[in-house]
């Protein structure tokens, strides 16, 4: 416990109310003490609420009652116990409970049964026949066949032939009339309305002389 003294006291006897302590925290309530001249006794109560720690849990003196100055006002503050840690129950492990092994049933080993070796049959060897050898045929060479040679056939040459010369129709000989006249051996015929040395006379819808 601590104990600390308050202001001076004047002489002749006083007596000072005692302060509220409720709501403050262990500091707070050790200057309101001394402040009112008075001194203070404190003590601690465990708490697992981390958010009581150092306020005040009770106070000895009630508050505002009358008490000589210097007197000694004890109160309690909690203190912040973490609470213990309770280790997970672990439930006890049953073994496995495990069926009996049977061992396996090996079979028995039987030897391997070995055939009897038979001897191959060899057939009988048949020697090759060897066919008779036939000499090539050489067929007979025909000589080749020349067609005969046809001189080409030469077309007898025609000579042009040349159509006599007939002599023209004089257009100035005789009369220009409908009538015919012969001129160089060839008989001419001439059309023509403008004169006539002879007489003319109307025949098929012409004059002519």
């Amino acid at each position: 416990m601590r104990r600390r003294a308050g202001k001076a006291r004047k002489t002749g006897v006083r007596k000072v109310n005692v302060p509220n302590l409720s709501g403050l925290t262990r500091s707070q309530a050790q200057s309101a003490i001394t402040s009112a001249g008075l001194n203070y006794s404190e003590s601690t109560t465990n708490t697992s609420d981390s958010g009581l720690t150092n306020y005040i849990q009770s106070q000895g003196a009630s508050s505002g009652s009358t008490v000589l100055i210097g007197s000694s006002i004890s109160f309690v503050y909690y203190n912040y116990v973490a609470p213990p840690v309770t280790p997970p129950v672990t439930p006890p492990v049953t073994p496995p409970v495990n069926p009996p092994v049977t061992p396996p049933v090996t079979p028995p080993v039987n030897p391997p049964v070995t055939p009897p070796v038979t001897p191959p049959v060899n057939p009988p060897v048949t020697p090759p026949v060897t066919p008779p050898v036939t000499p090539p045929v050489t067929p007979p060479v025909t000589p080749p066949v020349t067609p005969p040679v046809t001189p080409p056939v030469t077309p007898p040459v025609t000579p042009p032939v040349t159509p006599p010369v007939t002599p023209a129709c004089d257009p100035n000989f005789g009369g220009y009339c409908d009538v015919p006249y012969s001129y160089q051996g060839q008989d001419c015929f001439r059309i023509g309305t403008v004169r006539c040395d002879g007489s003319c006379a109307v025949s098929g819808g012409a004059i002519v002389c």
